[in-house]
């Protein structure tokens, strides 16, 4: 019997093995199968991984993009600014010229019209002077150098009476 016990346990051990090496052999492929799956899922992880990326530095360029767009709008802005102070400046000193040179030009405006008024007075004098002694001359009789303006004087009455009337 002590055979048989060998054999039985002999064939307990190979039964164990077998089992064992069934169960080591399940056990490799299921890690397998979970190596191909962590694997898989690696992948999937290394193109999610990839693709944040590109869209990281696609947004990074966007974004130095807009930067550059806001520093030139930025800089369009102060010189808009500075454009219309410069303009605020030059209006105000166009309209101070202006007061300035119409005070400065007041007084020679005022000689320049005094000047012409007196040299116009000073013609329609001479003109009445001139007009006095034709008067004179032409009132006075050729013949007996007598004064007439008296009779020139209803002559001129009578003259503005017809054109007073043909006028009205």
């Amino acid at each position: 019997m002590a055979g048989d016990d060998h054999q039985k346990h002999l064939i307990s051990l190979i039964r164990d093995f077998a089992t064992e090496k069934s169960q080591g052999e399940r056990r490799v492929a299921g890690l397998r199968k979970r190596i191909e799956e962590l694997q898989s899922e690696l992948d999937g992880a290394n193109a999610e991984l990839h693709e944040a990326k590109r869209s990281k530095e696609i947004i990074e360029q966007e974004l130095k993009g807009y930067e550059f767009e806001l520093s030139l709008n930025e800089a369009s802005v102060q010189a808009l600014e500075l454009k219309k102070y410069i303009y605020w400046i030059l209006n105000h000193k166009d309209m101070n010229f202006h007061r300035l040179w119409s005070t400065r030009q007041q007084p020679r405006a005022a000689e320049s019209l005094s000047l012409t008024i007196n040299k116009q007075t000073s013609e329609s004098e001479e003109t009445c002077a001139s007009l006095g002694e034709e008067l004179q001359k032409r009132s006075e009789c050729p013949n007996c150098h007598l004064d007439n303006v008296g009779a020139l004087e209803g002559v001129l009455q009578a003259n503005q009476g017809t054109d007073a009337s043909g006028s009205t």
